[in-house]
């Protein structure tokens, strides 16, 4: 009896085909091979197509790598297609096994400086040269070319090799083959991020904009290239003078759509062939809430993952199986970096993100890397969106006719994990234990030892107080508001909102009326005021304004004040129980 398996760390279509029409054990698949036919007859010379980390971008290009490919490593890929989708086209069959590959994924190209990064693009080099060492065997390569070959494979090249390899690998394919050559490039943008993180990105980025300029610009033995990645980085950046690139992204251009996660229909299929009970379905939505144009996708990293530990527990216990695996995957680097950077900027709006609302901004698809982008809040979310982290749920133009994105998180693996990162962020001067101790004291009414950390913490933090007077208590309120985002799944935290006689700074109320709830107002004090007096005032105005009417109507008994006045790294809190 055959046992399904869960592709999980399979990127090679052709190991999961030959699985799936294995006798004993086999991988779960989804059919996405009709991707070839859209890819076949698109006009395009040259197509980019971003998607988020781990949706099946390597997948697909591998399966376009085993189709079009006569054999790869000395194996034939005839067979591997008559039983899916794309079988029922004989005119796109027909192209099987007919054309010369240049398969290339540089989603291991990663280095704390260049030299490290060039070292690990020689190995990927060696082995792509490797995979055609047949061609030191061609009577149509000369002895120059195979010494060339060689050089590659034993890592002696020089850089500028390097930066002309694909186009000499093109040249040879189509002198042994006589067939103009596709190329496949896979995580081509991973390399850069990377070098953006350890601050050696204008030198990556130029050695990267070689390659490509070579391979394609006036390409005389390409036919089509298929480039995929996560960012859609500016043409000013790495595809200068290259005009022929027609790009795909999940906001322009959205066709492929289907092809990259998981449709509804599909998940829904996979559950069932992996036979969990209908309780699973109802509990996807944490991995959903992707839309490109009329489809729902889910992360198919999550789900079979989900589905990986679901099948392990009894129906009652499945909801354990949720968990964060897409973001716990790592790929994450350049996005806690630059929320490190600008943790005082991002945090409002991530706050209100982590607690289900939106935010509107502009978003611009060409992200240009550099030091501007640490600090500029319109290109973080442009990253965020883009990389698979946001969703927009509307669109309008301003008054410049430019578009203005609502945009929220996607679902809940997503919301949970950036709430994680806040923490992490927010909590690096004092470390982990540190906050999560005044947390406990802040709901506890330990309002001394609360205030010993916002002390510690502000003056380890000097950053901060950049802020200029007219934002400074919105400053601090979004401080608050990111320090206590940990506690959503157990209270209700609100701000800005009508209780009483007028608006309270932040309401801490609990989902449990047995709980304590906390009312802050919040005062930012100028050089010369007393912060004492002015947190007592803060105080007084929870008193005198009745805040507390809202959480009384919901039986919350116990309810905490607290009057905090900042100035700089100073503090004072007044609090009444």
């Amino acid at each position: 009896m055959k046992r399904a398996m869960l592709p999980i760390g399979v990127s090679d279509f052709g190991k999961l085909i030959r699985h799936k029409n294995s006798e004993d054990n086999h991988y779960l698949f989804i059919d996405k091979s009709l991707f070839i036919k859209d890819f076949i007859d698109a006009g395009d010379e040259i197509a980019l197509i971003t998607r988020p980390r781990r949706f099946g971008k390597t997948m697909n290009l591998s399966m376009l790598q085993y189709f079009f490919a006569k054999e790869i490593d000395g194996v034939p890929t005839k067979g591997l297609f008559d039983d899916l989708k794309i079988s029922k086209y004989p005119e796109i069959m027909a192209y099987q096994g007919q054309r010369p590959v240049i398969f290339l994924s540089l989603k291991t190209i990663r280095g704390e400086n260049f030299e490290e990064a060039f070292y690990r693009i020689k190995e990927v080099f060696r082995t792509l040269f490797e995979t055609h060492d047949y061609l030191l065997e061609s009577e149509k390569v000369s002895e120059e070319q195979k010494v060339r070959i060689k050089e590659f494979i034993d890592l002696s090249a020089t850089q500028s090799k390097y930066e002309t390899s694909l186009l000499f690998l093109s040249n040879l394919l189509y002198r042994h083959t006589g067939q103009r050559v596709l190329i496949f490039l896979d995580e081509y943008d991973t390399p850069l991020h990377d070098a953006f993180i350890n601050n050696y990105y204008e030198k990556g980025r130029s050695f990267i904009a070689s390659i490509f300029h070579n391979a394609f610009k006036d390409n005389s033995f390409l036919h089509k290239a298929l480039i995929t990645g996560i960012l859609k980085i500016a043409k000013s950046s790495l595809f200068s003078e290259l005009n022929n690139v027609k790009v795909y992204t999940t906001l322009a251009s959205p066709k492929f759509a289907q092809y990259f996660g998981f449709t509804e229909e599909e998940t829904d299929d996979y559950l069932d062939r992996a036979n969990l009970p209908q309780k699973a379905h109802d509990l996807k939505e944490m991995y959903n809430g992707y839309k490109i144009e009329d489809y729902t996708l889910y992360n198919p990293f999550s789900i079979v993952c989900f589905i990986d530990n679901a099948v392990t527990y009894d129906k009652k216990d499945i909801e354990k199986a949720l968990k964060p695996y897409w973001i716990n995957s790592g790929g994450h680097g350049i996005i806690r970096d630059l929320v490190s950077a600008n943790i005082d900027g991002l945090e409002p709006g991530l706050t209100k993100l982590i607690n289900k609302e939106s935010i509107t901004t502009p978003i611009n698809e060409d992200v240009i890397m550099g030091s501007h982008l640490r600090g500029n809040e319109a290109s973080f979310w442009s990253l965020l969106l883009l990389a698979g982290y946001l969703k927009p749920i509307n669109r309008e133009k301003d008054e410049f006719d430019d578009y203005l994105y609502e945009l929220v998180f996607p679902n809940q693996e997503i919301r949970n994990s950036m709430r994680n990162l806040m923490l992490e962020t927010v909590s690096l001067p004092i470390g982990i234990h540190g906050y999560t101790t005044a947390i406990k004291a802040l709901i506890n009414g330990e309002v001394e030892k609360f205030k010993i950390f916002l002390e510690d913490y502000l003056r380890y933090t000097p950053s901060y107080f950049d802020t200029t007077d007219r934002y400074k208590e919105q400053f601090y309120h979004g401080m608050l508001l990111g320090m206590t985002a940990c506690l959503r799944n157990l209270y209700i935290i609100k701000s800005n909102r009508e209780s009483g006689g007028g608006r309270y700074d932040i309401s801490i109320s609990p989902k449990e009326p047995s709980r304590k709830g906390i009312i802050i107002e919040l005062k930012a004090g100028k050089e010369e005021e007393d912060l004492n007096k002015l947190s007592k005032e803060a105080l007084q105005q929870i008193e005198s304004k009745n805040y507390k009417t809202e959480m009384e109507s919901q039986g919350i008994k116990e309810i905490i004040y607290l009057g905090i006045a900042f100035r700089r790294n100073e503090v004072a809190v007044s609090s009444k129980l």
